[in-house]
């Protein structure tokens, strides 16, 4: 997405998670990782890395002073981490509801938001009506996006 929208090419180098791509950023092995603010705050923290965008919708509080990515001038790179609990299929509607109000009381919680703020995540619960909507949508998205650019499986 971001080489399309940048017009930038870009190698791609798998990693095996985060925090090896994050080293050899610090290290300047490699020139980027797109990474969430938890996993790379230590490393963010100590100078040894730059953040340069996010990519939500707007800046975060963690972190002020970057811009978002259509601040950037790069208004369609939209790319937010999202979280989801799933229950199995045919689960009694009252569990998913309890499950449900424990979720919003959690994320009500002052101390939980405050630990989610400080890591920029930003979290709201929705119902699973919600929840279908935005996974029908996510993969109509990537979908496009993966047709756009020519992806093909290897």
């Amino acid at each position: 997405m971001f080489e399309t929208q940048a017009g930038v090419p870009i190698d791609a180098v798998p990693y095996r998670g985060s925090a090896p791509a994050l080293t050899d950023v610090s290290s300047q092995l490699v020139a980027g990782h797109f990474a969430t603010l938890a996993s790379g705050s230590s490393l963010l923290g100590a100078g040894k890395i730059t953040a340069l965008m996010v990519t939500g919708p707007a800046r975060i509080a963690a972190l002020p002073n970057v811009p978002t990515a259509a601040e950037a001038k790069l208004p369609s790179l939209q790319i937010s981490q999202w979280w989801a609990i799933v229950a199995p299929a045919r689960t009694p509607s009252t569990v998913v509801s309890k499950l449900g109000d424990e979720v919003r009381a959690a994320l009500a919680n002052p101390q939980t938001k405050a630990r989610l703020d400080s890591q920029g995540i930003d979290l709201k619960a929705s119902s699973p009506a919600q929840l279908g909507d935005r996974l029908r949508g996510e993969v109509d998205r990537w979908a496009a996006l993966v047709k756009q650019a020519g992806i093909q499986p290897e």
